[in-house]
């Protein structure tokens, strides 16, 4: 096992490759396309480290925005400096996230069909928000909900992708990836949690499910109601992403009537827009691997805007990422120890530590004293938090 998550060491891809705005040469074009499918044909045959190394190097033209997508290369460090400790449901989402990117013809048009499905059930183009209309088109391609549904499932992405596209040695090393391609939809009722399973209710049987929890409930209360895809892993279920919160009239349509989903989504889309109750199918969605937590919600409890206190670790007024992640999980460790950390906050810190270089970022303001809470803490969240925290612990172990 190596030695810490995120010890390997490379150029931050997020820093270099940029987009280009301005009017391209053709032969500087042709470069960046090739990159970028040579980047996705690394992803294909699983080899991370591969599409990360290509990632780091300067797209060709000019440049004032980032060319890669953020979460494409969070992704890919997490796969990289997290591999040996990665359950295989991750090369799953992994996976998941591969058809979404797929630039072949067939996945084009599915991606323009789905695009049109996404806007006409949110309400059409007047719901869309943006500085243009390309970047409105954009978002909702990033961050819509119906949209990504409606592109695996409804129009068979992910089962092209993974029959046609993926390697059969990464399709292996994944976790039940032809089942995830043909799970139906459905509609759940939010029972109980604890910081590593989350117990839902089917509305269409009254079957109470126990899932792994990466904070797929979070932006419910229990009692409230949700629609999603619980597809299976090795040792139980898990969403294949975090499940769409609606009121309970359409979770109910959903579960009796699974094919008809979007009818029912559009129909409470209508129904529900102004009130408390609103479907919010784009703007809180991440699709992130190994979490189910929106960043901005994590983020917001790091800097104790919804009840913890601040800590010392990191910059008290600095933005970066891998400062407030640090800064959540010092929080924890003062508290797991006193029992006083609700069980809900419990995937935010998962989610803090699951982030690329935290880990690091983190040890320096430990000590051995802090080893007992980190064992705590490994226990209260799922991996692969929970063997980031053994990580750290072992290390400072070491150190002393």
């Amino acid at each position: 096992m190596p030695k810490s998550p995120g010890r390997r060491t490379r150029k931050d891809p997020r820093r270099a490759p940029r987009r280009t705005t301005s009017q391209l040469d053709p032969d500087d074009l042709r470069h960046n396309v090739a990159v970028l499918r040579a980047v996705d044909a690394a992803e294909a045959r699983g080899d991370a480290a591969a599409a990360l190394d290509l990632m780091t190097a300067p797209v060709k033209g000019p440049s004032d925005r980032v060319f890669w997508r953020p979460w494409r290369t969070r992704h890919l460090s997490q796969m990289v400096t997290l591999g040996p400790i990665l359950p295989r449901w991750a090369t799953s989402r992994w996976i998941v996230g591969q058809a979404l990117q797929c630039l072949d013809a067939s996945s084009r048009n599915r991606g323009l069909r789905a695009l049109e499905v996404a806007i006409e059930t949110r309400g059409g183009p007047g719901t869309l928000r943006g500085v243009d209309e390309a970047d409105a088109r954009c978002k909702v391609i990033d961050h819509d909900w119906v949209y990504r549904q409606v592109h695996l499932y409804e129009l068979g992405g992910l089962d092209h992708y993974v029959r046609r596209v993926a390697s059969p040695d990464l399709v292996v090393g994944a976790d039940r990836m032809h089942d995830w391609a043909r799970t139906p939809m459905g509609g759940f009722r939010l029972v109980s949690e604890t910081g590593r399973t989350a117990s839902w209710a089917r509305l269409d049987t009254g079957e109470e499910i126990e899932a792994l929890n990466l904070g797929s409930g979070l932006l419910l209360d229990v009692g409230e109601c949700a629609i999603g895809r619980l597809v299976p892993i090795s040792d139980g279920v898990m969403f294949e992403s975090a499940p769409l919160p609606v009121p309970e009239i359409v979770a109910e349509q959903v579960a009796s009537d699974p094919g008809g989903w979007i009818d029912a989504v559009k129909r409470g889309c209508r129904q529900f827009r102004g009130t408390d109750a609103e479907l919010m199918t784009s703007g809180l969605h991440d699709f992130a691997l190994l979490t189910d937590v929106p960043e901005v919600l994590w983020r917001a409890l790091a800097r104790g805007v919804v009840g913890l206190p601040q800590s010392g670790a990191g910059s008290q007024g600095s933005t970066d990422l891998r400062h407030d992640a640090a800064r959540l999980v010092r929080v924890a460790l003062d508290l797991i120890d006193e029992g006083s950390f609700l069980v809900d906050q419990l995937p935010c810190v998962a989610a803090a530590l699951v982030e690329p270089g935290v880990s690091d970022h983190l040890l320096g303001s430990l000590g051995p004293g802090d080893v007992s809470a980190l064992t705590r803490l490994s226990e209260a969240v799922t991996a692969p938090a929970s063997d980031i925290c053994l990580w750290m612990a072992r290390d400072l172990r070491q150190s002393a």
